[in-house]
Order: structure tokens, then C-alpha cells, then sequence
């Protein structure tokens, strides 16, 4: 009860939310504050149907602006408002031009994951996002493969995935985790613990039963100290991955 109203004091009129009552609203963080709304929805708590319609609308409009390839440089889709907004971010990262472009992809990659969560995925966008998925961090991978299975998108782009996927894991006898992390997705709280949550989340989706699945659980427990892991991001993802 209390959560749910503390979440929704930051949802603006946009649909969106940010980090204060009436500051800009951040894809990122919209994403995240809608999963648990629809979380908290599932689970019997009351959310009101209007917040979650309006932030899959806000979400759906992010996404349209999200810009992961080259090509898309020359699609103006986004308002001045959104460009000049965009442009300031992108002066103040101080990030190169291959840079943006990857965590734009990354951006894309949670929101469509979320959008797909929430029974509302874009079959159009997911193809896109997969043909695009090369080179790309390990736990983008794993969103999309969580995207793609509760979409029900082929099962041969899926399989494809999966396996690209439990390949860029480190896999021992008895644990498997991720071992990827990079600065340019500190802003995004990525860790090895946390791509491991997502890619178990991931693999589940595609098959309940993956080989991989008892592993990688035991990878993760073993990431924990004193109990918990390091993040709020990774315990939160963690729980929902086990």
C-alpha cells in the first residue's frame, strides 16, 4: 500500500517517472517503477488501471525514440523537446558515438523487456532488437531473451538466444554465473550478479527445465555476502530470477 503510493507520487502526467515529484522522467527508472506496480497488481495489491496505461503509453513512446543504429541517426521521430534533451545527455556523458549507441540498445532492450512483462510487446521492435543484438552486453541479451519467450516470438530466434547466451557464461561443475561488467553501464547499475539473475530469468523463460537453470542459481546464491547480494539491483532481480 504504502510502496505503491510512494511509487505513484513520482509518476507524472507523461506517464512516465522520475527521481523527484517534478523532475525530467527517466526511461530506465519508468521501466523499473512500472514492473513493480505490475508486480504489486499481481500480487492483490490495488494500483489504479490508469497508471499502468499510462505508463505503457509512456514507455511505448520511449521506445520509438531509443536510437541503437547508425541508420537510425537520420529518423527524426523524437520532438525538439526530446532531441534537445537527448543532446544535452549525450554532451554530458562525453560518451563516443559507438557508446551511445550501445546503451541506447541497452535502454530498448529493458523497456521492451518490461513492455513484453506487461503482455504489451512489439513483435516489430523485438526483430529489431535481435538482428541488432551482436557485440551487445550479456544482460541486454538476456532481457531480450525474456522479451522474446513471454512475446512467444519464434522459437528458432529463441533457441538461437539462448545458446549465444549460456556460451558468453562461465560454466563450472557444479555453478554457472556471468562475469561481464563495464563502466559504460554503470549508470544503468549493472553487475555480474545481476546479468547472472537476468540470464537465469531469461533461460526459465525459454525452458523451464534448462540444464543450465540449477547451475546457475547456485552461482548466484554464491554471489551473496553475509546473506544478501551487494545492490538493491541485484537483490531485487536475484529474488525474482529464483
Amino acid at each position: 500500500g504504502d510502496a505503491v503510493a510512494g511509487l505513484l507520487a513520482h509518476q507524472h502526467d507523461s506517464g512516465g517517472f522520475g527521481y523527484w515529484d517534478n523532475d525530467t522522467e527517466e526511461p530506465w527508472l519508468s521501466a523499473s517503477a512500472i514492473l513493480a506496480l505490475d508486480a504489486a497488481s499481481k500480487h492483490g495489491f490495488y494500483v489504479p488501471h490508469d497508471a499502468l496505461d499510462n505508463g505503457v503509453t509512456y514507455l511505448r513512446r520511449a521506445l520509438a525514440r531509443q536510437k541503437f543504429k547508425p541508420s537510425d541517426d537520420d529518423d527524426k521521430t523524437s520532438d525538439d523537446a526530446d532531441d534537445a534533451q537527448q543532446a544535452d545527455d549525450s554532451a554530458e556523458d562525453g560518451l563516443s558515438a559507438d557508446d551511445k549507441l550501445e546503451r541506447a540498445y541497452a535502454g530498448a532492450a529493458f523497456i521492451a523487456d518490461t513492455l513484453a512483462t506487461l503482455g504489451k510487446h512489439d513483435p516489430g521492435y523485438l526483430n529489431q532488437l535481435y538482428d541488432a543484438r551482436a557485440h551487445q552486453a550479456l544482460f541486454t541479451q538476456a532481457l531480450l531473451l525474456h522479451a522474446m519467450a513471454v512475446g512467444a516470438m519464434p522459437k528458432s530466434q529463441t533457441a538461437t538466444l539462448a545458446s549465444e547466451i549460456t556460451a558468453r557464461l562461465r560454466v563450472d561443475a557444479d555453478t554457472a554465473y556471468a562475469e561481464e561488467q563495464g563502466t559504460l553501464y554503470a549508470p544503468l547499475l549493472d553487475s555480474p550478479a545481476r546479468t547472472t539473475a537476468l540470464a537465469l530469468r531469461g533461460l526459465l523463460a525459454v525452458d523451464p527445465k534448462h540444464p543450465l537453470a540449477a547451475r546457475l542459481a547456485k552461482g548466484l546464491l554464491a554471489q551473496r555476502k553475509s546473506g544478501a547480494w551487494e545492490s538493491t539491483q541485484e537483490n531485487a532481480w536475484a529474488l525474482v530470477a529464483l
